[in-house]
């Protein structure tokens, strides 16, 4: 269960794909509509559309989720259920122990606004929902350790009901290999990919890309990535697309949109390095995991998840968060010394294949699905 069709077909495909494969038979439930459903049948998974606002706060559209699902485990009665991102952990948690579903994994994606340190009334509200959801028998995933002690010491979860995973599934390297392979890392060329949310640092990556451009007018900043209307999203964390316009209309960066896939590792392929001065409460960002896999130097913020895909000034570079003036030295000392940014990227590569594979955290959360492997065993 997702909370968005593009979440379930961007970051669990594979997944859905490897279970159908080995013989389970899979259903994936999210908001869909019938073009995502017949992509979901292509995968060998049955869909299951269920009503979910990801943004709203009105607890009357909740509550028809957590009843919707709640019937949807009653009709299927799955031996296990697997859930991420926050609105599918709550209320997919609560709904599944109220069916009696044996086997019961929520992901920690990402801790999202609700921990930002400036919304106290919507944060206590969902630390309560979230120690009724995963009290008991739930195992929780986490994408990095920050978010997994986190829980542990607000006794959110008992230490031996979590386990880490990168990215929950991971990403698969090979194949990221096979769209790369052949392509040259442009000198100058920073490219920064993600939605286009201020707390992604999308401000910090223009400003950054100013200061940069002032010292070396042969730099190139790309931003990919899509706004609200790309992903029918009412967030109000979007940066507006007529300021995107504008600062490419100033000639500080490039704003090439939402990419498909495919496109969006030739771009990185291309880049010196790949940026994400990200402040938002990442579980641990795919587009890093990617860059690592592309073989690119990292410059991402020390902070929890991003830090995680880093080993700091060997496969890239760990900034402050919020500080463009720090993050456009970062990026002019890759761009004055490319050997370095290369030397990076070589050894990005090596961590990908090492940390990041989804196919050994398959395994786990496979021996996960049947019972095998419990939380408390908690492979890096």
């Amino acid at each position: 269960m997702t909370n968005t069709p593009w979440n379930m077909l961007r970051f669990r495909s594979d997944l859905l794909r490897e279970l159908a494969a080995r013989g389970w038979n899979v259903v994936a439930a999210s908001t869909f509509d019938a073009a995502q459903e017949a992509e979901i049948r292509a995968l060998g998974a049955v869909p299951a559309r269920i009503p979910m606002n990801a943004a709203a706060r009105n607890p009357v559209p909740d509550l028809r989720s957590l009843l919707a699902l709640r019937s949807l485990y009653a009709s299927f009665r799955p031996d296990v259920v697997h859930h991420f991102s926050s609105k599918p952990v709550i209320y997919g948690s609560i709904a599944a122990k109220l069916a009696g579903v044996p086997r019961i994994l929520s992901s920690i994606t990402g801790l999202g606004i609700a921990f930002d340190g400036q919304r106290r009334v919507l944060h206590r509200l969902v630390t309560r929902l979230y120690r009724v959801a995963l009290r008991g028998r739930v195992i929780a995933v986490f994408e990095n350790e920050d978010h997994y002690e986190r829980f542990v010491e607000t006794r959110f979860i008992d230490r031996s009901r979590g386990i880490v995973l990168a990215g929950s599934v991971g990403i698969d390297v090979a194949a990221i290999r096979r769209i790369v392979d052949g392509i040259e890392a442009e000198r100058g060329l920073f490219v920064m990919v993600a939605r286009m949310l201020w707390s992604k640092g999308v401000g910090d990556f223009v400003e950054a890309a100013r200061r940069l451009k002032r010292a070396r007018p042969d730099a190139h900043c790309v931003l990919i990535g899509g706004t609200r209307e790309d992903y029918a999203s009412a967030n109000p964390d979007f940066v507006p697309r007529e300021w995107l316009e504008a600062r490419a209309a100033e000639g500080l960066v490039t704003w090439a949109g939402r990419q498909g896939p495919g496109d969006v590792e030739r771009w990185m392929a291309r880049a010196s390095a790949i940026v994400l001065p990200s402040f938002y409460a990442e579980g641990m960002p795919r587009t890093l995991m990617e860059a690592a896999a592309a073989g690119r130097a990292i410059v991402t913020t020390d902070t929890p998840g991003c830090r995680e895909t880093v080993v700091d000034s060997v496969t890239g570079l760990l900034c402050p968060p919020r500080a463009p003036e720090t993050l456009a030295r970062a990026l002019q000392s890759l761009l004055d010394d490319p050997e370095r940014a290369a030397a990076m990227g070589e050894a990005g590569l090596k961590l990908a294949w090492e940390r990041f594979d989804q196919h050994a955290i398959f395994r786990t959360l496979f021996d996960l699905y049947e019972g095998r492997a419990m939380a408390s065993e908690r492979p890096a």
